[in-house]
C-alpha cells in the first residue's frame, strides 16, 4: 500500500509540472525563460547521478550483506562473479557519464531545453496539453492514493 500511495504522490507531484505553464500564463513564462531551460537541462542530469548513486549504494548494501553473511555461516552468499561484472558495467557507465558530460549537458540545453521552452511560450496548444495531462496525472494520483486508503 506504501508503493501505491508513494505512486499516487508522484503522479500528483508531476502533474503539478505539467500544469504550471498553462496556470502562470505567457507572461510569467517569458520572465522565467531562462530559469526553465536550466531546469529542463538539469533533471535529466540529476535523475542519471540519482540512478547512478542508487546503483552504487545498492552494491555497498550487498556486499556488506555478503560479508555479514559470511562472517556467520562462511558461505559465500552471491556470486562474486556476477557481483563484479555488474560492478563493473555500472562503473563504466558512471565514468562515460562523466567523461561526456558537457556534451551530454549540451545536447539537453540545444535539442530540448530550449525548444521545449519556445513551445511553452509561443504555442497555446501545448501548454493546454500540457495542463491536460496534469490533469489525467493529477486524477490518477488520487485514485492510487484512494485505492490505498481503501484497502488498508
Amino acid at each position: 500500500m506504501k508503493l501505491l500511495t508513494a505512486i499516487g504522490l508522484i503522479c500528483q507531484f508531476v502533474a503539478f509540472w505539467f500544469a504550471a505553464p498553462e496556470l502562470l500564463g505567457e507572461s510569467a513564462l517569458k520572465r522565467m525563460q531562462s530559469g526553465i531551460q536550466k531546469l529542463v537541462t538539469w533533471i535529466p542530469i540529476i535523475v542519471s547521478l540519482l540512478i547512478i548513486l542508487g546503483y552504487g549504494l545498492t552494491f555497498i548494501t550487498i556486499s556488506a550483506y555478503n560479508a555479514y553473511q559470511m562472517s556467520k555461516t562462511g558461505e559465500v552468499v552471491i556470486d562474486p562473479t556476477k557481483y563484479f561484472v555488474a560492478m563493473a558495467i555500472f562503473t563504466t557507465l558512471y565514468i562515460v557519464f562523466i567523461i561526456k558530460y558537457k556534451k551530454i549537458k549540451s545536447y539537453l540545453e540545444n535539442k530540448v531545453a530550449i525548444p521545449l521552452t519556445h513551445k511553452l511560450l509561443n504555442s497555446n496548444e501545448t501548454r493546454k496539453n500540457a495542463l491536460i495531462i496534469g490533469a489525467l496525472l493529477f486524477t490518477i494520483g488520487f485514485v492510487a492514493q484512494f485505492v490505498a486508503v481503501l484497502l488498508t
